[in-house]
């Protein structure tokens, strides 16, 4: 074998430089890649939510058209055993038949409660539809409370019950002037909705996994009408910030935890929210909406403990976020602004 042989076979392999370089080169790459991939996957994330939001408001019209209005969003029911009103079912319930899910419905027992033992079947059983594809906690079934092994199923999505959701299921008058699409013991029929049905929320998101982990198991029940389940309101503006996450552990009252019945989401720089002509829209957070409390969520002045239905400022004004929650305010928005 020649010098020149065994040179050419010395240098048929790489250098420990060349090696590095070489690693150094894909790592750069895979940097460049990972956040495009990243992207891909929450476009397709969104892709699927949106499809979501339109089955859910397809459903919805449907039901309309069988009964000539919206569901009841938050039902009633006379518990005789504990002689007290219990609220019950969940608008989602309801427009069982319309989602494709014609046995769902046939196996609930509507004499009683949605949280009756003969009940917890459906309360476990998971709808897909109703599940944001980039919010992974929402696939996990819940216990009903501590101490149970009885399990219900979550939504990522809730009816729009207007800019506030009004307590008082021993005295329910004043839920009907709930100016949303969906309210306790009471339906909304289309001729209602005088804003316009293009700018009328229907269906608004809320990730569940933003909320904290000892009261997680509490809300956002796919079956149940309770505020907080499967409505939402506009008192706060869409992912007010991770302050006010923490509203819950301060006061147990619905009203006072932006991110257990207001909207939020985990796609980037806002929510999807379906209107009540059928359309689904992507809307920023950064949308017009009033003052509020960086702490709370809460618009400025307003005492969450004061007796209901709130009452604002004088010099607080509806931002266009809220007049997209309410029915019948009378406001003119453009598409330009939302």
């Amino acid at each position: 074998m020649s010098d020149r042989d065994r040179h050419d076979r010395r240098r048929s392999g790489f250098t420990l430089i060349e090696l590095l370089t070489v690693i150094a080169i894909l790592g750069v790459l895979l940097a460049l890649l990972l956040p495009a991939v990243q992207r891909a996957r929450e476009a397709a994330r969104r892709i699927q939510c949106a499809s979501n939001l339109k089955q859910i408001a397809l459903a919805t019209h449907g039901y309309a058209g069988v009964w000539g209005a919206l569901p009841i969003g938050m039902p009633l029911q006379f518990d005789v055993g504990i002689s007290s009103v219990r609220t019950n079912h969940s608008l989602f319930i309801a427009m069982l038949p319309q989602l494709e899910q014609s046995p769902v419905f046939s196996a609930l027992n509507f004499d009683v409660n949605i949280r009756d033992v003969v009940n917890r079947t459906v309360m476990t059983h998971s709808l897909s539809v109703l599940w944001c594809p980039s919010d992974p906690s929402i696939v996990k079934s819940t216990l009903l409370s501590e101490g149970m092994t009885a399990r219900v199923s979550l939504s990522s999505y809730a009816g729009n019950s207007g800019i506030w959701q009004l307590w008082g299921m021993q005295d329910p008058v004043p839920q009907t002037r709930m100016n949303g699409l969906f309210q306790m013991v009471g339906s909304i029929c289309p001729a209602q909705v005088t804003d316009g049905f293009s700018n009328t929320f229907l269906i608004g998101e809320r990730d569940h996994g933003l909320l904290d982990p000892t009261w997680a198991s509490w809300w956002h029940w796919w079956t149940t009408g309770n505020y907080g389940d499967t409505l939402f309101c506009a008192a706060w503006p869409m992912n007010p910030g991770p302050r006010a996450a923490d509203g819950y552990a301060r006061r147990y009252d619905v009203r006072d935890s932006a991110y257990i019945a207001g909207a939020s989401s985990r796609h980037p720089g806002g929510c999807h929210f379906a209107f009540a002509d059928g359309s689904v829209r992507f809307l920023r957070e950064t949308i017009d909406t009033w003052p509020y409390d960086p702490a709370t969520g809460l618009p400025l002045g307003l005492d969450p403990g004061k007796d209901e239905p709130f009452q604002l400022p004088a010099d607080i004004r509806p931002g266009v976020y809220q007049a997209l929650a309410t029915r019948s305010g009378g406001e003119i928005l453009s598409a330009e602004s939302y």
